[in-house]
């Protein structure tokens, strides 16, 4: 008789998190096209959230198709987009006033400029210095100047990816 029916509230854990930051991590760029880019990476990506925070097929099919919109971006500095867009699918699957356009927006809206800066810091900055220093140890004949470069740079990339994925 007092009972009252709550909605259960949908709580995604940090393994389903960090499973989603994998998926994004190892497939952002598996999968191009000329017309949306990165999309298949990101809608993959978001698929383990979705089909946890969502229980009718209806809404899963309308949470992927909503993130197989365009999408470009540089993928580890832009990896807190689809932190960002895992959060509010969180919400707006817990009943929260957030729209699909809101999302779609919010990824519209970060892809450019955090490509703009990624670009600058990792292709323009980073390889660069990593590579002179890599290169220069190789043409000494020392081994291990490509085998820092590569062990160095897959983790700093890893690294980056990682912590803006999860700040998202």
């Amino acid at each position: 008789k007092g009972v009252k029916y709550m909605k259960e509230h949908k709580t995604l854990t940090k393994k389903d998190i960090f499973k989603c930051w994998f998926f994004w991590f190892m497939f952002n760029h598996a999968s191009y096209n000329y017309e949306r880019l990165q999309a298949n990476s990101f809608a993959h990506s978001m698929a383990p959230a979705i089909e946890k925070l969502y229980d009718k097929k209806e809404d899963i099919s309308d949470a992927l198709k909503r993130h197989l919109v365009f999408f470009n971006t540089e993928p580890n500095f832009g990896a807190v987009i689809p932190g960002i867009t895992i959060a509010m699918e969180e919400k707006r699957a817990n009943g929260e006033p957030v729209t699909g356009e809101a999302i779609n927006s919010i990824k519209t809206g970060l892809m450019g400029p955090i490509a703009g800066i990624g670009d600058t810091i990792l292709q323009g900055v980073l390889l660069p210095i990593l590579l002179s220093f890599g290169i220069g140890l190789g043409m000494e004949g020392n081994i291990m100047g490509p085998i820092l470069y590569a062990v160095i740079i897959s983790a700093t990339i890893a690294g980056i990816s990682y912590v803006t994925f999860m700040q998202g």
